[in-house]
């Protein structure tokens, strides 16, 4: 099993820039990742330019684990570049993640497993009453097999989009009682 310290770690940059130095600012990035290019554990970079008429670009720098970005991070060369292209730059923000799934946001945790059965339950018992009420008269004298085929190619369908979305609406609060954020992502 892997160590904290050898996963993969992605620095997300966004920068808004001015627009009349938008070439400038592209020239700067593009030397800003050759830089980082030379430093041990680099794994990768990218950029995503703004929508017509926006400013804020987005750069992804990627390291094998976090003692290289940090050592990329606290580099002379890097602080540098930084110091050049602050006339370019009107604000930034950092995010470092570890994960794929962290550039997305944070997630919440699921809630406990019974609490889960304890909705299913709500949702399926009165829909099963309710189905097999109107069906018994229509199927009476079906195999066994018929009827809860009948059944639940009805009931399945209702679970999935009728029943169960109302009953987490109803009880969200008491499923997530309790239940914590991932953390997922660390802002600086």
């Amino acid at each position: 099993m892997d160590s904290p310290l050898s996963k993969p770690v992605t620095l997300l940059v966004t920068r808004r820039i001015s627009p009349d130095r938008f070439s400038e600012f592209q020239s700067w990035m593009r030397r800003g990742i050759l830089l980082a290019a030379g430093f041990p554990g680099f794994l990768g970079a990218g950029t995503l330019a703004p929508a017509p008429g926006g400013d804020e670009y987005q750069i992804m720098f990627r390291f094998q684990d976090a003692q290289s970005l940090k050592a990329w991070e606290k580099s002379l060369p890097r602080r540098m570049w930084l110091e050049r292209g602050e006339t370019l730059v009107r604000s930034t923000e950092i995010m470092r993640v570890d994960s794929v799934e962290s550039v997305f946001g944070q997630r919440e945790a699921e809630p406990p497993r019974w609490k889960k059965a304890c909705a299913i339950w709500l949702a399926l018992f009165p829909l099963s009453l309710l189905l097999n009420t109107i069906l018994q008269a229509p199927l009476v004298g079906a195999p066994l097999p018929l009827r809860l085929l009948l059944v639940t190619l009805l009931q399945v369908p209702v679970m999935v989009y009728l029943a169960m979305p109302a009953v987490h609406r109803v009880l969200q609060r008491w499923l997530y009682a309790n239940v914590r954020r991932l953390p997922t992502v660390s802002r600086q």
